[in-house]
């Protein structure tokens, strides 16, 4: 889903006079608030919002716009949280956040008399992709949170606080923390401020606890590399595969990587995959978006022959035969799905130390297995950063991945009342969750019943 958007809207260059003259004329119009029942906008004006990111917190709906023009490269730069454009708060998850950017641009057109262009082909410089889980009470979240915070994102530092984990990056930074804290220390004061009714802040708070969310902004380099140029990249429709194991270990290094020669190796693997789609015989490897906009069947299997890739500094690419199945989903979820696999890898749920043994035993011999328990109750302890100095970072990956291939968590749950332990056996930080905080778009000013039924379910009333 979708929290802070930074976008830029073409202008004509009508459109920018007619803007810079309104400017001149009236500075009054730049501070008005939104206002739901009569849908005037708030727009505060921030120079230098085109080339400055703002704290994600910020309520306002934020802009600038160039002195001068310049065809084809002008535009209103807007910077807002689409969920609190759209609830008032940014609590819930908004599923459809086109369907608000729509929205919110005939309120802006409204607003300043002039008609843009449609929302698809807005400029994207800025984006906070987010989810949030809901845990049966503020201690488990916490707990939760604290059990995070053994593992790091690789080749980040961890930033812990006592209510947040953040990984902070040039191009990306991810953030795992608890709602509640943050909206005490951001949004409620706000809203007193803003003499809103007690009852709406007391229910916001209440709706706010229990609740883990997960954060990831990504900044215009990141977004480049990963084709993102417009509000129309975020709708394409991404397709994950999920890889056989007798994939050879190149697609991990591969997948994940933004080097041309390696990239055009895993194109390579999938125009073989897709034999089965394309017929047989050879095809050019295929660009970025031409593998993105291929006609998958969703859940169907597409097999690959043995191939050897090329060489690159002496070094043989080849791929051992195999196939994936294709599993369609949208971009923003991928985007989630990204992160969380470097985070925590394929085994999003959580492992018990007898859980782990057994898994080991089961899958390596004897001495290996006591080995791998041994690196995943450090990791309890001392978490993966010390793990990794200790262990040096070669042994600390390959013990890391051993406990991956074992299907072993590396995150322990944490002690619960027992009417708790039906939530941690099924919880998996996961996208989509059956736990989102929303299954749903809420209403703009109440809930949605469709999202109360899991947690009937949970014995939550």
């Amino acid at each position: 889903m979708i929290d802070t958007i930074k976008l830029g809207i073409p202008l004509t260059e009508y459109q920018h006079c007619k803007l810079t003259k309104l400017l001149r004329n009236d500075e009054n119009w730049q501070w008005v608030k939104f206002q739901p029942s009569t849908g005037e906008l708030a727009l505060v004006r921030t120079k230098g919002l085109a080339f400055t990111d703002q704290h994600s917190f910020h309520r306002e709906i934020r802009f600038d716009i160039s002195t001068n023009y310049t065809p084809d490269s002008t535009f209103l730069t807007l910077e807002f949280s689409v969920p609190k454009f759209w609830y008032g708060h940014n609590i819930s998850l908004l599923h459809d956040w086109l369907g608000a950017l729509k929205h919110f641009r005939k309120l802006l057109q409204s607003q300043l008399h002039c008609r843009f262009p449609k929302v698809k082909t807005w400029k994207v410089s800025r984006l906070d992709v987010c989810y949030a889980w809901r845990c049966p009470s503020q201690d488990i979240a916490q707990k939760l949170l604290d059990s995070l915070k053994r593992l790091h994102f690789p080749r980040t530092k961890p930033i812990i606080y006592p209510d947040a984990i953040l990984f902070a990056g040039h191009t990306r930074s991810v953030k795992l923390y608890l709602k509640l804290p943050e909206f005490i220390n951001h949004d409620r004061k706000v809203l007193l401020k803003s003499n809103c009714n007690f009852e709406w802040i007391n229910y916001l708070e209440d709706k706010a606890s229990g609740v883990l969310r997960y954060e990831a902004t990504l900044r215009r380099k990141f977004l480049k590399q990963r084709h993102i140029n417009t509000v129309e990249d975020l709708t394409n429709k991404f397709i994950d595969v999920q890889w056989s194991e007798e994939f050879c270990e190149l697609n991990d290094y591969v997948v994940d990587s933004d080097n041309e020669f390696e990239w055009q190796c895993f194109c390579l693997i999938n125009t073989f995959a897709l034999s089965k789609y394309f017929g047989s015989g050879h095809r050019p490897v295929m660009s970025y978006n031409e593998y993105h906009t291929v006609a998958f069947v969703d859940g169907e299997y597409y097999d690959a022959p043995p191939y050897t890739l090329g060489v690159k500094d002496g070094k043989t690419y080849s791929y051992k035969g195999g196939g994936f199945t294709a599993k369609k989903t949208n971009h923003v979820v991928e985007l989630l799905n990204y992160f969380l696999n470097k985070f925590l890898g394929d085994n999003r749920g959580m492992d018990e130390a007898g859980q782990v043994l057994t898994k080991l035993e089961n899958k390596y011999k004897s001495s290996k297995a006591f080995r791998l328990y041994t690196f995943w109750l450090f990791v309890q302890r001392h978490g993966s950063h010390t793990a990794k100095e200790k262990l040096g970072r070669s042994s600390f990956y390959q013990s890391k991945k051993d406990i991956k291939e074992a299907g072993c968590s590396l995150v322990e749950p944490p002690k619960v009342r027992r009417i708790d332990e039906k939530f941690l056996k099924n919880f998996k930080l996961e996208v989509p969750s059956a736990y989102a905080v929303n299954q749903v778009d809420d209403y703009r000013d109440s809930d949605n019943v469709i999202n109360l039924i899991p947690y009937l379910d949970e014995g939550k009333a």
